[in-house]
């Protein structure tokens, strides 16, 4: 299976180049390239789905931002929040609800989310998790809220 996707992605490279020409533009016309090549075209269009528009989150980034998810219906709901430890964290002055939610759970971020180096220090870090929170649950808020219920 994964010689079959190298090679699926090499002929992909080849489409790309060859889709160049006017008579290979379209789907029609990676049916008739990948039938030249001998390849299926269904095979081909998926990896090339999968490649450029469906790129799937992995499993613990899911667990991780539904962390987030939980910290923010706990604040809804006017409840506290406390870290991984166990321990109460206060809530800041004029703190944004998901900054609150994420300082929540710091060490989490910073022990199992990959993150520049630079950003365990920065202030941006916040902004950079945040981001990734809110695309991942844009995208994928079912498995997120799923994750979120069975935390608690």
């Amino acid at each position: 299976m994964v010689e079959r996707y190298i090679v699926l992605n090499l002929v992909i490279l080849n489409i790309y180049l060859v889709l160049m020409k006017k008579e290979y533009l379209g789907w029609g016309g990676v049916k008739k390239l990948a039938k030249e090549l001998g390849y299926s075209w269904f095979d081909v269009c998926d990896i090339l789905w999968r490649t450029k528009h469906h790129k799937q989150p992995k499993f613990k980034e899911i667990l991780i931002f539904s962390v987030v998810r939980k910290n923010l219906i706990r604040i809804k709901s006017g409840k506290s929040l406390r870290d991984i430890y166990g321990n109460l964290v206060k809530r800041r002055e004029g703190e944004q609800d998901i900054h609150y939610a994420i300082r929540a759970d710091l060490d989490l971020f910073k022990n199992n989310h990959k993150i520049k180096e630079q950003w365990k220090k920065d202030p941006d870090f916040y902004k950079s998790v945040r981001q990734k929170y809110e695309n991942l649950y844009k995208r994928f808020p079912k498995e997120i809220n799923k994750q979120a219920s069975m935390i608690e």
